[in-house]
Formats: C-alpha cells, sequence, structure tokens
C-alpha cells in the first residue's frame, strides 16, 4: 500500500477494538483498502499476532535487537529513499544501553548519523548474517541516532577497530 507521503507499507495493523475509536468512515476506507488486496490484520480480518503473521509470510524483523542489556528498550522505524535505507533507533530507557542492532539490509555499509552534532562516521564493527547486517551498538541514557546504509560495502578485513569503545 502506498501513501501520498511515498511511504509504503505491506500490512495495515488495526487496534484491538477498532469500532470503539474508528469512525464509519474510515472502517469504510478500511473494507475498501482490504477488498483492493491490502492485507489488514486485526479484529474482522486477519488475526493473530503480527509475528506470527510475519513469520508465516517469510518475513523477518525489519530490525531487532539481540543480547540487549537488560533495562533497555528501544523504538525505531525504517524509511527507504531509493537505495538507501535510513532507520531512526532511540534508546527509551534512562541508561546507558547495549544491543546487536540487526537490520533487513545486506551488502551496504552501516554509517552512524549523530542527530545531535551532525557528525556522520562509517561503523567498523559490523557482519552479515542470513543476508542481515548486525551491528554492536551502545546507547546513552535517551540517546537516539540514525543508522543509514547507503554506500556498496567494500571487500573488507577484519579489524580491530571498536565502534563503541569503551571509555
Amino acid at each position: 500500500m502506498s501513501i501520498g507521503s511515498g511511504m509504503h507499507y505491506r500490512y495495515l495493523v488495526l487496534p484491538p477494538d477498532p469500532d470503539a475509536i474508528l469512525s464509519p468512515t474510515t472502517r469504510k476506507t478500511i473494507r475498501q483498502l482490504a477488498e483492493a488486496g491490502v492485507q489488514v490484520l486485526g479484529p474482522g480480518y486477519r488475526e493473530g499476532s503480527l509475528e506470527k503473521i510475519l513469520s508465516a509470510d517469510g518475513l523477518v524483523p525489519d530490525i531487532e535487537f539481540r543480547n540487549a542489556s537488560p533495562n533497555a528498550r528501544f523504538e525505531k522505524i525504517h524509511r527507504r529513499d531509493g537505495e538507501t535505507d535510513i532507520y531512526f533507533i532511540s534508546n527509551q530507557a534512562v541508561e546507558e544501553s547495549h544491543a546487536n542492532a540487526i537490520f533487513r539490509v545486506s551488502g551496504k555499509q552501516p554509517e552512524l548519523w549523530n542527530p545531535v552534532t551532525g557528525e556522520i562516521r562509517e561503523l567498523p564493527e559490523w557482519s552479515e548474517e542470513d543476508g542481515r547486517t548486525v551491528v554492536p551498538m551502545t546507547f546513552a541514557a535517551k540517546e537516539s541516532s540514525f543508522v543509514v546504509f547507503r554506500k556498496q560495502a567494500q571487500t573488507r578485513k577484519r579489524v580491530a577497530v571498536r565502534t563503541f569503545p569503551s571509555l
């Protein structure tokens, strides 16, 4: 599904009780979208947990966090601009958080874009696993960053450089 902003969506996910918050006009539009082939997930349409539906459809998560700090809580959003993948990641915890961020991107060099300073730097410590890119990341309390994949990855040697060295 495409909307006027240029964003594309694979699914439309409804809240648990859509009738309580959606107007009749909105519900009618959703029915029309479903009849036109949009996959609508929720009551009265395709039901089940989003994770199970995605798995059944053969989709891996767009981004996931493994081996995260015990109190880590990340929010994220992904946007594509042409051939560039842009992920915004926000650490919602009030403490430093670590995780291996796994992006559904392969063959591209990850870059860290700092939204406060404007600094852009390549992330030297990353690997590919099952067609996805794994990047060990560290965020300060309430810190956010963009991880951008825009350049083709060069064949690289193993380097001992850490993306987020310990101080």
